[in-house]
């Protein structure tokens, strides 16, 4: 079995973080909705609004990357979630 198969399956309905480089700042949003769509190639969708920041750096990078999250981590998924955060 894969890395990929095993976190996937993991994940029944977790909380996840996006998190992309932009040439300034590294930015992040706290996301429920992920699922995965092929195992090979290995894909993920994530579904996030269109008309912010986050969504315009996704589009123009190559790279992003999706955290899964424990139940421990919520401290880490609120500040992630969080509006107007640093």
């Amino acid at each position: 079995m894969s890395a990929f198969t095993d976190a996937m399956g993991q994940l029944a309905a977790g909380v996840s973080v996006v998190t992309v480089r932009d040439d300034r700042d590294d930015l992040g949003v706290t996301i429920s909705a992920l699922m995965s769509v092929s195992l090979d190639p290995p894909l993920v969708l994530v579904s996030l609004g269109s008309r912010g920041y986050l969504s315009e750096v996704l589009l123009r990078r190559d790279r992003w990357a999706c955290s899964l999250l424990s139940s421990g981590q919520a401290a880490m998924a609120s500040r992630f979630a969080a509006a107007g955060r640093p």
